[in-house]
């Protein structure tokens, strides 16, 4: 129905998503984000956050961040 953005041709859904909350983060859409991925192999389930600006430590941070500021907006 509507062309598809050139910034994504070619990419796999896994890129997509990383470029799609690259782009939010970015453009202030949303403060902060996360972004895993998860394989099973063998029984076993592996973790990975390729998205170096979308990790639950930055996801934390960000939280931790803006809760200090509503707090200190109370205070006064």
């Amino acid at each position: 129905m509507f062309p598809t953005d050139a910034a994504f041709q070619g990419l796999s859904y896994n890129q997509r998503y990383q470029e799609m909350i690259r782009r939010f983060i970015g453009e202030r859409v949303y403060d902060a984000g996360w972004f895993i991925t998860t394989k099973r192999a063998d029984g076993d389930i592996t973790y990975l956050e390729p998205l170096a600006t979308a990790t639950s430590d930055v996801l934390r941070a960000a939280i931790e961040g803006r809760v200090n500021v509503v707090k200190a907006m109370l205070k006064e």
